[in-house]
């Protein structure tokens, strides 16, 4: 700790001044509304996912990729941060998200979805980590595990 009460750890002054920016209305978070899986022609496949904020905003961020259960999922993460990177334009926020890696694992008995992001925010990067338990909906599943990672560093999960 400074003199002054505040870290000198660069990392903690960023989740400080991200979790100021984004918890200036109590309770607000980026929540899941929707995903929706639209065939294109050829062997091409557009997902839309949309993200509600309890204050009113809806983002609907879209990706294309392959048709195909690994491309579909890996579409709608990349969906799924443009909405959220919307989201984060409409903060005035210099933070942006990258899609490193979307995995389907099996663990214990259970499916589950893996995403790998990458946060550049004041010239520093983080990768953050999201789980979640696959449902019969694999889209929702990955913008889930999107979510999870990204709320967990914005500190408004």
């Amino acid at each position: 700790m400074s003199p002054a009460g505040g870290s000198r750890d660069p990392l903690t002054r960023v989740s400080q001044k991200v979790k100021q920016i984004f918890t200036r209305q109590p309770g607000e978070r980026v929540r899941f509304y929707g995903a929706q899986r639209i065939p294109v022609a050829g062997n091409i496949c557009r997902v839309r996912v949309r993200l509600d904020l309890p204050s009113g905003g809806s983002y609907t961020g879209v990706a294309e990729g392959p048709a195909g259960l690994d491309d579909e999922l890996r579409s709608a993460a990349a969906a799924t941060l443009d909405a959220l990177q919307q989201v984060v334009k409409a903060r005035n926020l210099a933070l942006k998200f990258e899609l490193v890696e979307v995995a389907a694992f099996e663990a214990f008995g259970k499916a589950g979805v893996m995403v790998s992001i990458k946060a550049d925010y004041q010239n520093q990067s983080r990768s953050l980590l999201g789980f979640y338990p696959v449902e019969a909906d694999g889209l929702r599943s990955v913008a889930v595990a999107v979510l999870s990672a990204t709320n967990r560093f914005l500190a408004i999960a």
